[in-house]
């Protein structure tokens, strides 16, 4: 790496963390809490919402302090712009955690555009077989939707 260090993006969880104050997961909930404000309400208040959180994080255990966080998320934005198109753009993700032997969880948020698209896809595969005497398919619906998802999959890669 080159180039100068760069301060903390949140100083007073990077401090009370360094100081041994606050654990792990109360600096997540600290940090995902203020990365979910919309911008004005980030860029207006968000290093006061902060600071009001560590400090609730040195007295609260993690449970207590995300009940805290999502009433104070509440209090700057009661007319509920998290639901807004640009709020979901910018909590967008996808996160796969694979394990040793290939296999994943998958957890995400997703834009409207990206779950209609899901659906579509998922709708058109995972309907019911029958199985070869007739009797009814034995896959959950989830499962039904794994496999689903994985052919859509395969038959894009055969696309290609």
């Amino acid at each position: 790496m080159t180039g100068e260090p760069l301060p903390p993006v949140f100083a007073e969880v990077a401090a009370a963390q360094a100081a041994g104050e606050i654990t792990e997961r109360h600096a997540k909930i600290v940090v995902e809490t203020v990365d979910k404000l919309p911008d004005e309400v980030q860029a207006e208040h968000g290093e006061q919402i902060e600071k009001d959180l560590v400090d609730y994080a040195k007295r609260f255990d993690p449970h207590q302090l995300a009940r805290l966080a999502k009433r104070l998320r509440y209090c700057y934005d009661q007319d509920g712009k998290f639901n807004e198109v640009d709020y979901r753009n910018k909590v967008r993700e996808l996160s796969i955690t694979q394990r040793p032997d290939g296999s994943s969880t998958i957890k995400g948020e997703a834009t409207a555009e990206l779950t209609e698209l899901l659906l579509l896809h998922l709708d058109a595969f995972a309907r019911p077989k029958p199985e070869v005497d007739g009797g009814k398919d034995p896959r959950t619906a989830a499962q039904r939707r794994h496999d689903a998802l994985l052919e859509a999959l395969k038959l894009n890669v055969r696309a290609q």
